[in-house]
């Protein structure tokens, strides 16, 4: 009892001793699941017993919750918030799908609630959670340990409530959406040489965007079938494994312009494809060229021994006749126009052209199908894809639509196909293109019904009549309603039902001034430099480099400036009542958001006074001219 009394005393005079037992309190009831249980229990018990103490803690709540409402009407505290929101960025991998997503999408993973359940739950659970994944924290704050000393798993919401459910989530790595790893072989290759030992080629139109030098697409993406024995026949063999071969790749050789254009190992090529010929399912019966004679050893064993010197002197002037050929046939130009390229350098240098090989393994061939052939993703990406699965035409327990999967592997920890910039659009086509046939499907099937009460058959469609009586009924044209880019109807209705807005406002994306993308990216990348130590090229490669982390970035961070700042109670712009936006892309390829927001018992221009407007507008918008040393930093 005496200790206790000293305990008591040294507790309310001593603040040090106070703020230690509080840290040491908390740390035990958040460590120690047996003291927290009893804690609980004496809390539940007092509370019922004592009437003194039920007032006490309702009082203590009452005022805990009127302060934390009166922090979220300041602007200062408000722009904290924000700031620790968007501080983080998808750090916390799933332990079902192994998505990277932000903290806000998981929640702790604890196994043993699962196994509470019993039956189909426990058994689900334990099939799919997985520990590939823990939680690595980046600081002491942040770091947060169980009671066996290992580090958090996270599962996202989607894959807890189908697991409690008693469901296997769709897209769940047991749902045969494993990835293999990547081996040497194919980790060195260039893009060039991944499209030489591919089986299909994706043509594409990139574009490289001004100023940060994002990349861009323009038109369809084409998988073409590719001669694999034909890119390896061309190709010169070098007398040592680190020589390199200046390779052009064309869709038809007769074009003068060029797909790609590379140095090309063939050392690199032929491991490859001895790898993928042993473990890739679709290259079993593909094989490498060795019976082939280089051309040029043998041209220059021909001038080192020649025959006599009118022979030596009579190939020279074979030589330069066509040289000479080849210049008239340009023309005497380099360029079909006086528009000249930025880097000259490559131009000059590849003159004359004798020595770049240029190559078009899919030429003469047809397109495939890109929605009907089941192997085309992994024989267009082999690369990703080793083994030559899973894909999304494999077998699974749960189904899982093209969306979701592309999603799926977008968002994949492993990064692989978030970095690579030919897939990204690929499923972009592939995704857009998988909407407008299954949509317009059901809009003629639909119109026709309204049309004419018959079912859609050839002779519907190849008859002039019928097509018209669809497209008076407008079913024509709902297949464009989900589509992305085209026109939408939601604003019109707004502005119907709400009136002319009060506010519109853009944001536009400074990637390259937030460090808070720069370094969430370098984490992902195991990159040990801080964003202050990156000039503006190297982040400008970051973020071209990385362009699906960059986009989840600026999505996360204008989502939490609309619910933790402009829907705040603070009200910076006023009392919202609801809001439209619409996310661009730029000319530089970072994206930007147009929105409109009503405002409650904003003024309206035109009909009230024109002091109460002004009044209204000098409230919320404001502007100065920045002072010299502001302008510096």
């Amino acid at each position: 009892e005496s200790v206790k009394a000293r305990s008591k005393v040294k507790y309310e005079q001593n603040d040090i001793h106070r703020e230690v037992c509080k840290t040491r309190s908390r740390a035990k009831y958040k460590y120690n699941l047996s003291h927290r249980e009893a804690v609980k229990a004496r809390s539940i018990t007092t509370n019922k017993k004592n009437e003194q103490h039920r007032k006490d803690v309702l009082n203590r709540t009452t005022t805990k919750r009127l302060i934390e409402s009166n922090k979220k009407r300041h602007f200062t505290n408000v722009l904290a918030m924000f700031r620790n929101e968007i501080a983080h960025g998808p750090d916390f991998v799933c332990a079902v799908c192994h998505r990277r997503l932000f903290r806000n999408q998981v929640i702790h993973c604890k196994k043993e609630m699962y196994t509470k359940k019993g039956g189909n739950v426990a058994l689900i659970a334990d099939t799919c959670i997985t520990e590939d994944y823990l939680h690595k924290c980046t600081s002491d704050s942040e770091c947060l340990y169980l009671k066996n000393g290992q580090c958090k798993l996270w599962i996202c919401f989607t894959c807890q409530r189908k697991i409690l459910s008693g469901k296997i989530p769709c897209e769940a790595v047991t749902n045969n959406l494993n990835l293999k790893p990547i081996p040497d072989e194919l980790k060195c290759l260039n893009s060039l040489e991944q499209h030489l030992v591919a089986l299909h080629i994706p043509f594409m139109k990139l574009l490289a965007l001004p100023k940060g030098g994002q990349n861009g697409v323009h038109g369809p993406v084409v998988c073409v079938p590719s001669s694999i024995d034909k890119a390896t026949s061309i190709l010169p063999r070098c007398e040592s494994d680190d020589q390199m071969i200046k390779v052009k790749l064309k869709r038809k050789l007769t074009y003068k312009g060029h797909y790609q254009y590379h140095f090309v190992n063939e050392a690199h090529i032929k491991n490859a494809l001895v790898y993928l010929q042993k473990n890739n399912k679709w290259y079993s019966d593909v094989c490498f060229n060795k019976n082939w004679v280089n051309p040029l050893a043998k041209i220059e064993e021909e001038i080192e021994t020649p025959d006599s010197e009118d022979s030596a002197s009579k190939h020279f002037e074979e030589k330069n006749r066509d040289f000479a050929d080849n210049e008239e046939e340009k023309d005497g130009l380099l360029l079909d126009t006086c528009l000249q390229p930025v880097d000259v350098g490559p131009e000059v240098l590849d003159q004359p052209s004798d020595e770049i090989s240029c190559i078009a393994p899919a030429e003469g061939n047809s397109p495939v199908k890109m929605l009907m052939d089941e192997g085309n993703e992994a024989k267009s990406f082999p690369v990703l894809y080793p083994e030559g699965s899973p894909t999304f035409h494999d077998k699974r327990t749960e189904k899982i639509t093209l969306s979701r999967y592309l999603h799926t592997r977008l968002m994949n920890a492993d990064g692989r196909f978030a970095k690579n910039t030919d897939f990204i659009f690929y499923a972009q086509y592939l995704s857009e293109v998988q909407q407008v046939v299954s949509n317009v499907s059901i809009a003629l099937r639909k119109g026709s019904g309204k049309a004419g009460g018959q079912s859609v058959t050839a002779a519907t469609l190849t008859n002039s009549q019928s097509l018209t009586d669809i497209l008076k009924h407008n079913e024509g044209y709902k297949f464009l309603k989900p589509i992305r880019g085209t026109e939408q109807k939601d604003l019109f209705a707004m502005l119907r039902q709400l009136g002319i807005p009060t506010w519109f406002c853009s944001f536009s994306s400074a990637d390259t001034r937030w460090p808070e993308i720069i370094e969430c990216i370098l984490r992902e990348e195991g990159d040990t430099r801080s964003f202050e130590e990156l000039d503006w090229s190297e982040k400008c490669s970051v973020l071209r480099n990385n362009p699906v982390t960059a986009a989840r970035m600026f999505e996360h961070r204008f989502h939490s400036f609309l619910k933790q700042l402009i829907m705040s109670p603070a009200a910076p712009i006023g009392e919202i009542v609801d809001y439209f936006y619409r996310v661009e892309f730029q000319q530089r390829g970072s994206p930007h958001t147009h929105c409109l927001f009503w405002v409650k018992d904003a003024p309206i221009i035109d009909k009230d006074d024109d002091e109460e407007v002004t009044t209204f507008v000098d409230k919320y918008v404001t502007c100065e001219m920045p002072s010299p040393e502001q302008m510096k930093t």
